[in-house]
């Protein structure tokens, strides 16, 4: 009897490229405030995570699923790296400084020590929450996608909208929503010739709606 190996599905080079290149351009964004870097590499650094996020996303999962996943890849990392560097140590017995030490917990409840990870949890939460709730349905689910980019610019000022960084996390539901429809895009566009154009396409999209 032959066992039939399960299928496992190849990584793309590109995607973990651009990640890398994400990760350089946030490097640099703190180090470099060029005017050139502003406007063009700094509008669309971050949209560029949500981004490859959406396109490496897969709707069909359980919204369970999903909730116990990013719980655990995000938040479990976020408290081992954060609760315990320098930083706290220097805080709590080197300065003896309580009141830092507990404002700089009071970080972790409001999200705002490491707010990318709190808006990334908010945003994919909710953009498999919208793919379930509308069955896939694209153009459903880019709408209501443009939507929550919407209310998230207008609520950019609303002090409650950032905790967790809920009103950046509404914004990143488009980026998602892009990532994932160009996916669908690019299977379709089987010619090659086309994907530049469709890149460039996407690439100006990202900057239009990051500005």
């Amino acid at each position: 009897m032959i066992i039939e190996k399960p299928k496992v599905e190849q990584r793309e080079d590109w995607v973990d490229i651009l990640r890398g290149l994400s990760v350089f351009l946030v490097i640099t964004g703190h180090l470099y405030t060029g005017y050139l870097y502003h406007l063009v590499v700094n509008p669309v650094k971050m949209p560029l995570f949500y981004f490859l996020a959406g396109y490496v996303i897969k709707p069909g999962k359980p919204l369970k699923d999903v909730l116990f996943s990013r719980l655990k890849t995000l938040f479990i990392p976020l408290f081992v790296f954060s609760l315990f560097p320098a930083r706290a140590f220097y805080y709590l017995f080197v300065l003896k400084n309580t009141q830092t030490f507990n404002s700089y917990l009071l970080g972790f409840v409001d999200g705002s020590i490491n707010w990318f990870i709190y808006s990334f949890f908010v945003s994919s939460v909710l953009f498999y929450a919208i793919c379930s709730g509308f069955k896939n349905r694209g153009a459903a689910i880019g709408i209501v996608s443009l939507l929550c980019f919407v209310t998230g610019v207008l609520t950019k000022d609303v002090k409650w909208m950032s905790i967790w960084s809920i009103n950046t996390a509404l914004t990143g539901i488009l980026f998602l929503y892009m990532g994932s429809a160009f996916k669908r895009l690019q299977q379709k566009v089987m010619s090659k010739r086309y994907l530049p154009f469709l890149c460039g396409i996407t690439y100006a999209l990202l900057i239009a709606f990051s500005y």
